[in-house]
């Protein structure tokens, strides 16, 4: 999976850098248990594309696909 998006140009930043650390466990710590209590997927700060694809498409929309990426966040596309 990692080398398909390496592939699509998608870089990534390594775990162990403070920012990343600190992101990942910021997710873990407010947004998985916000998401629980609203009877959400909780998906964390790692879901991946093929997991808010389903959310997403899960939503009405028809069309989902990958836009672009930043050092900080990937962008989809998603139009109904």
């Amino acid at each position: 999976m990692m080398a398909d998006l390496e592939q699509r140009g998608i870089s990534f930043i390594p775990l162990y850098s403070y920012c990343n650390r600190m992101f990942y466990a910021a997710s873990t710590m407010l947004c998985v248990p916000a998401s629980l209590s609203q009877n959400g997927p909780a998906l964390r700060a790692q879901a991946g594309e093929l997991g808010i694809s389903k959310v997403v498409k899960g939503g009405g929309f028809k069309h989902f696909r990958y836009a672009t990426n930043t050092p900080f966040n990937i962008v989809y596309e998603a139009k109904p």
